[in-house]
């Protein structure tokens, strides 16, 4: 997707670091853990896992392995909160959601893009960039979930503090978290930060569509029209497409208004704004800072006018910390079951 541009992100560095813990440990067992970890990545056949996400929130991810090859031949993603999953195999690159059976072709095989955390080529880059360990404490403890003793590695660093836990068997990683953040700003910064992952399975028996969208599915070509679904958006009713412009600018306003992130996610497609956390802190430091502002302020609109699929209003409001600014805001309209709904969202 057009605002999608790299998945590496913190993950990356984490790992990197947590790597070369290993590699430069002068103990028997460091020198081995790390040869014998990179041995059981490189013959991983898929592997499943959860994170969390610093801007994105919940995501959950499938990937399938070559022998020959380092980059994965097969991603699922899945956006948990949208019912929304990315598709990259053989058979396309799509994004479907499952809520309402819709599916876009993507204009580019993502797999050739750092868009997706990549498994194998993280524990070969970390390698070479692996630096001293003197941030480092490697010891034992249970991860929290199944209680399984683990080796684990927590790596202290400007931006944060970070924990790993290894299986002693297996030699793979099976958890990492983010204990402490210590600079938001560096997070923030990238386009997806991981804060934990978890629930990390290797070599599972996968059903043979694990990576197609379902024969039913029905093709869009906006990339909105993949994410609305009966459960977000503005029911119009008996309103003009002119009448509900206005109404859905004014629901947007006052949720931005009420520090309502809830609403204000509900009627605006997601990839065209700053995610719901950012907004909301920015939202508050704001507040704290001018006590006495009002919010936005609704000043002017200019009658709503329709340009190909999307319907867009112009108008003038008066925005905290930026004063009079004039802005043209564009509205899709779509249906379910007989009932036309809008919501905000940028053409792709």
């Amino acid at each position: 997707m057009r605002r999608n541009t790299t998945w590496i992100s913190a993950v990356v560095v984490v790992l990197f670091i947590g790597i070369s813990i290993l590699f430069f440990n002068k103990t028997p067992t460091g020198g081995y853990a790390i040869a014998q970890t990179i041995q059981a990545v490189q013959e991983i056949e898929n592997v499943y896992f959860k994170a969390t996400l610093f801007k994105q929130g919940p995501i959950e991810c499938l990937m399938k392995f070559s022998p020959d090859q380092r980059k994965p031949t097969h991603i699922r993603l899945y956006h948990t909160d949208h019912s929304m999953s990315k598709i990259d195999s053989e058979y396309g690159s799509f994004t479907y959601n499952s809520r309402t059976g819709h599916y876009r072709q993507n204009s580019r095989n993502e797999r050739n893009t750092d868009w997706y955390p990549d498994f194998r080529n993280l524990f070969f880059q970390a390698l070479e960039s692996a630096q001293s360990g003197d941030r480092v404490r490697i010891s034992g403890n249970a991860d929290p979930d199944t209680l399984q003793e683990m080796t684990v590695i927590d790596v202290s660093d400007p931006y944060g503090d970070i924990r790993f836990w290894i299986d002693p068997e297996t030699l793979l990683p099976v958890r990492f978290a983010v204990l402490e953040v210590k600079d938001p700003a560096y997070f923030m910064r990238q386009t997806v930060a991981v804060r934990e992952m978890y629930d990390i399975r290797y070599n599972q028996i996968l059903p043979e569509d694990a990576f197609q969208v379902p024969s039913d599915a029905e093709e869009v070509f906006e990339e909105v029209d993949v994410y609305v679904s009966p459960d977000v958006g503005m029911p119009v009713g008996d309103m003009s497409e002119a009448e509900a412009c206005i109404q859905i600018l004014q629901k947007v306003t006052d949720a931005l208004n009420n520090l309502d992130m809830d609403a204000f996610a509900n009627l605006t497609f997601p990839h065209g704004f700053l995610p719901r956390e950012i907004l909301q802190q920015m939202l508050q430091a704001n507040l704290q800072k001018n006590p006495d502002d009002s919010g936005i302020e609704l000043l002017s609109y200019e009658t709503p006018y329709r340009d190909g699929p999307f319907w867009y209003v112009k108008h003038t409001a008066r925005q905290p910390g930026k004063g009079t600014v004039t802005e043209v805001i564009p509205v899709r309209f779509y249906e379910f079951d007989g009932i036309r709904y809008c919501i905000i969202a940028y053409p792709d």
